[in-house]
């Protein structure tokens, strides 16, 4: 029997999960581990995802092709089936596990506490500009984000207070236990998950997370953050090869299920009365930063971001010009330009933005766009 069983679902992904499957090897290999891996496509439309799936194949995986993409948690509990090895290792298609990462998580998953374990995620191989905490949905953090939608006043307040919760988050040097971690990678013993029931394949695609580590805590288990190990997030490039539009469709379609299930009726009905106010917001502005945005343009080299404070400060990344969802990095002040790996890893050729806070007021002191080009 394996030691470790990898799970990755894809879908147009083919590239990314033979990079994720090389990474998962090269660390268990060096873990002295038997691997075994389970990739699940999801009826990816793109013919050129056979030459990846082959090729995942030729390197020792198992693939199964489906004949329906029937969501991302209905193909993770179809590799758990095929799999036997008594951890599992439960991952996007683009991640990347950088050497050494992994055997933090596999330890702390050995305790009888540990329900589901995961590490720091970073969108560049440095882990320079870590990702956000993912906090476990509930009505009122969802009503709160529906009226920064629409108050500019309500709106800075929300993001002060998540850009205080991150810094917090990112501060953290010892495993922690969390409501929520980042369902994009993932280390479990196979008996937890099984104990749970999985992941509900009623969630077609996003909140599939969310549900299982509300039912771990439930359970008796914790979510255990470790932060001192981290994967590369290959950030939205899964995504982007998919369809944007389906993926919404499936978005909301996960979201209402989680708030039907775990807030019943008047959950469900308050979650439809925010889909409603929600339209109102159709071809209104996004509420303001409190700092006036200054256009960097459009670049294939790195930008330099005028930073005004010469003292350690937050900077906060996001394709999202409202900030609600954004990556950080603590800088120590003065101008800042990316360094080389964290400028390839803004790999799409689309806006994005950046401000900075100051870290006594946590207002914004700057904020900046520019379009990262082609090669």
């Amino acid at each position: 029997m394996a030691d470790l069983a990898a799970l990755i679902v894809n879908y147009n992904s083919g590239d990314l999960a033979r990079g994720c499957h090389a990474s998962a090897m090269a660390e268990a290999e060096r873990l002295g581990l038997e691997l075994e891996t389970c990739v699940v496509d999801n009826d990816s439309p793109d013919p050129g995802q056979e030459e990846h799936l082959a090729a995942l194949e030729a390197a020792g995986a198992h693939v199964i092709r489906h004949t329906s993409n029937a969501g991302y948690a209905a193909g993770m509990n179809m590799a758990a089936r095929r799999t036997t090895a008594p951890v599992l290792l439960i991952s996007n298609p683009d991640l990347v596990i950088p050497e050494g990462s992994l055997a933090p998580l596999l330890e702390l998953a050995k305790r009888p506490e540990a329900g589901a374990v995961a590490p720091y995620t970073s969108i560049d191989p440095l882990n320079r500009i870590r990702l956000p905490m993912n906090r476990l949905p509930d009505l009122a953090d969802h009503w709160s984000q529906v009226a920064s939608n629409f108050s500019p006043a309500w709106h800075r307040r929300f993001l002060r207070m998540r850009a205080r919760e991150a810094l917090s988050y990112w501060s953290l040097v010892e495993p922690t236990p969390l409501a929520m971690l980042s369902g994009s990678f993932l280390v479990m013993r196979r008996g937890v998950f099984e104990a749970v029931g999985g992941f509900d394949d009623g969630y077609p695609l996003y909140y599939e997370d969310a549900d299982l580590f509300r039912r771990i805590g439930e359970a008796g288990y914790q979510c255990l953050l470790d932060p001192r190990t981290f994967v590369q997030h290959l950030y939205s490039r899964s995504v982007v090869a998919g369809d944007r539009a389906d993926a919404m469709e499936r978005y909301l379609v996960g979201q209402r299920r989680y708030y039907r299930r775990f807030y019943g009726a008047w959950g469900n009905a308050s979650y439809r009365l925010s889909c409603g106010v929600m339209k109102l917001r159709d071809g209104r502005a996004l509420p303001g930063q409190g700092a006036p945005v200054e256009d960097l343009g459009r670049s294939k080299d790195a930008v330099t971001l005028p930073v005004p404070l010469d003292e350690p400060c937050l900077l906060e990344i996001c394709q999202d010009p409202a900030f609600f969802l954004a990556g950080g990095y603590i800088h120590d002040g003065g101008p800042w330009t990316p360094a080389p790996a964290v400028w390839d890893a803004l790999h799409m050729e689309m806006p994005f933005f950046v401000r900075c806070l100051d870290l006594s007021t946590y207002e914004a002191v700057g904020l900046w766009t520019f379009t990262r080009a082609a090669e």
